[in-house]
């Protein structure tokens, strides 16, 4: 019998604390039908292997969607279980269902995934970052991280909407001048700050050095973050450190400067160009960016 390799996107789905009693199992296949009815997806193929399961997608979208439908299930729906938690691997790749069985590359992979993940997290190889920023922008509670630029893996994880590890920051502002302009801008984990030659772009700068989407500023916990999507890179300098960004993360802090694509000598001239942005991070929404503002480096 010939049997047919096929590619797509493999899921593998991990509880934990799980021990197969009647209720238990009961919560498991509760939990899959309400996240087959939030997300109005049907996942191609599912195998149930004890503490785990193995789902099928044709598309990113599609394993996406349920899986982060899955997460919200477990953590704040209707079945929610302070008992069980999930750890999950997504991969694109090759998989043989034979029978009733699931086998291939990508399931490996996948259960290499999910073993590697934290509770509550879908560890995501193989889909790129646009498809992720795409995905996580369309999703109030939805965000995610790059965990290995080489490798093109990502995190992706819920926000905690009960979270109060960072109530002291919920007045946060980050206030930028750039181009003659002055702008307070609410940090919120909900929203990301977009800096790039877009219109819709938070920050506009209209440069042919700047991409459309250049970098974006994230609040993540009791950090923040600014992750450079560009050709060009984007330069930090801050508390008396240049950094320099080309698709990774940094973390900000304090006062300083982004410089968008090609580097400018920023202690000769900082109004020389248009791509220079000071920033000032406060939770003291009475402060002023003014031109005496000074920032040191």
């Amino acid at each position: 019998m010939k049997v047919q390799k096929h590619n797509g996107y493999v899921a593998t789905v991990n509880f934990t604390n799980y021990s197969e009693t009647a209720e238990q199992s009961n919560l498991r296949e509760s939990i899959f039908e309400r996240s087959t009815s939030l997300s109005k997806i049907t996942p191609l193929h599912r195998l149930d292997i004890y503490d785990e399961t193995i789902f099928i997608f044709d598309t990113s979208c599609h394993a996406l969607t349920f899986l982060t439908n899955l997460s919200r299930e477990m953590s704040i729906g209707e079945n929610a279980s302070n008992d069980m938690n999930l750890r999950t691997g997504l991969c694109r790749g090759d998989y043989f269902v034979i029978q009733d069985q699931i086998y291939g590359e990508a399931v490996n992979f996948a259960t290499k995934l999910s073993f590697s993940s934290r509770e509550n997290e879908i560890l995501v190889c193989g889909i790129d970052k646009e498809t992720m920023e795409g995905f996580t922008r369309n999703q109030y509670d939805v965000f995610y991280a790059t965990r290995n630029q080489g490798d093109n893996c990502f995190s992706v994880s819920l926000i905690d909407p009960d979270d109060t590890s960072t109530s002291s920051l919920s007045n946060l502002i980050f206030k930028v001048k750039y181009n003659n302009q002055r702008k307070k801008l609410k940090l919120s984990r909900f929203k990301q700050i977009t800096i790039g030659r877009s219109t819709k772009a938070d920050v506009f700068i209209d440069d042919d050095k700047i991409s459309r989407n250049h970098a974006t500023i994230t609040f993540n916990d009791a950090d923040i973050f600014i992750e450079d999507h560009s050709s060009n890179g984007t330069y930090i300098y801050s508390e008396g450190n240049e950094e320099y960004l080309t698709n990774d993360s940094l973390s900000l802090c304090g006062k300083g400067y982004i410089l968008c694509g090609h580097r400018q000598d920023l202690k000769e001239n900082l109004t020389a160009e248009n791509n220079i942005i000071s920033f000032q991070l406060t939770e003291d929404t009475a402060f002023q960016l003014t031109e005496d503002t000074a920032v040191n480096f």
